[in-house]
Parts: structure tokens; sequence; C-alpha cells
């Protein structure tokens, strides 16, 4: 009996520690998932932000105008302001001006649209000015990530559950009385028990007669 307990205890335990990880790996990420979103619109309006001032500064120094100040705003601003391991392009209409990359372009996005998942890359984007707007992505960990803490979390909870569920099944079995299973079976005669009671109501004997 004890050995049963303990047994079940211990099972209980496993699927306890893998319902855990699994739990806090799909929070992570969403949480992760979260972050990218935040982190990309964010580089997105930064970059915006940055390509119109070098804009206006070639416009005012230089006098240039239209598609070439545009151009120019955007080389100095990728050269300066875009983080590593992000990408970004810079779209006028349904026109390409600049990417940071020679990969299939991700094409012109909403910036009223927040973060979208493109593929393997989270993507966000900001105007720049009418009719143009940068698009900055990253590649996109979060399964990766959430894979990574559930593989973490199982290590840590099933040792903890099983130590636990261990020491509460011993504590258990350790009150288990030990006891004799009589089991009668009829042969085919006539047999009756009776049974005699202590003043106390306890049982004192059972007799088994024929």
């Amino acid at each position: 009996m004890a050995a049963r307990v303990t047994r079940g205890m211990a099972a209980v335990a496993v699927v306890s520690a893998v319902l855990l990880a699994a739990a806090g790996a799909l929070i992570a990420a969403v949480l992760l998932k979260a972050e990218e979103a935040r982190a990309v619109r964010g580089q997105a309006q930064a970059l915006a932000g940055h390509v119109a001032r070098e804009r206006r500064e070639h416009v005012d120094e230089e006098g240039l105008s239209g598609d070439a100040a545009l151009a120019a705003g955007v080389r100095d601003a990728f050269a300066e302001s875009v983080s590593p391991g992000y990408r970004a392009e810079v779209w006028r209409g349904r026109q390409l001006v600049a990417s940071t990359v020679t990969a299939p372009a991700l094409g012109v996005l909403d910036p009223a649209g927040g973060a979208l998942r493109l593929g393997e890359w989270t993507a966000a984007a900001a105007p720049v000015e009418p009719g143009a707007v940068v698009v900055v992505a990253v590649a996109s960990h979060g399964a990766e990530s959430a894979l990574r803490i559930f593989a973490f979390s199982l290590a840590l909870a099933v040792p903890l559950c099983l130590a636990v569920a261990l020491w509460v099944a011993r504590r258990l079995a350790s009150g288990l009385r030990a006891g004799v299973v009589v089991a009668l079976l009829p042969d085919g005669g006539e047999r009756t028990i009776s049974f005699e009671y202590h003043p106390n109501g306890t049982r004192k004997a059972m007799t088994l007669r024929r």
C-alpha cells in the first residue's frame, strides 16, 4: 500500500511539474511577444524622427528637395540609428526608397496598424512625411525563448515537486496500519458467521460455522 501511494504521488508530481513549466513558457511567450512589439514600434518611431531631421538639414543646408532630400536623410539616418538585429526600409507610396538589407522587402505597412508578424519578423511602421513611411523589423525569437524557459522550468520543477510528493507520500504511508485481508469464497455449502463484541462495542471474536 505504501509503495502504491508513493508511486501515485510521484506521478502527480511529474504531471504537475510539466503543467507548471508549460504555463510558465506560455506566459513568457506572450510577454516576449509584447516586448518585441513595443521595442520595434519604438525603433520605427525613433528612426522616422531621425530621417525627418536629416532630411530637413539637407533641405536647409544643401537646398535639396523631394526624393533627393529624402534619400540623403535616409542614408544618414540608416548609418547612425539602425540598431543591431534590426532591418529598416523607407517607402514612398508603393516605391521602395531604401533598405538596410538585400533580402526580399517587407512591404508597406500602415503606421496606425501597430506591430505585425511578417514571417519570422516582427515589424512596425512610422510616418516620415506625407506619403513616406519607415518600416522597421526585428527577428522574432519568442518561440525559441519560450522553449528554453519551458526546459529550464521543467528541470527545476520536476526535482522539487518530486521531493515534496515523496515526503508527503512517506508521511501518509507511515500512518497506514498493517492488517490482514480475509476473503471467504463459497464452495457450495452453507456457512454462518457470528461475531462476539466487547461491551465497549469492539469486536472480540468471529466464529465460522458450517
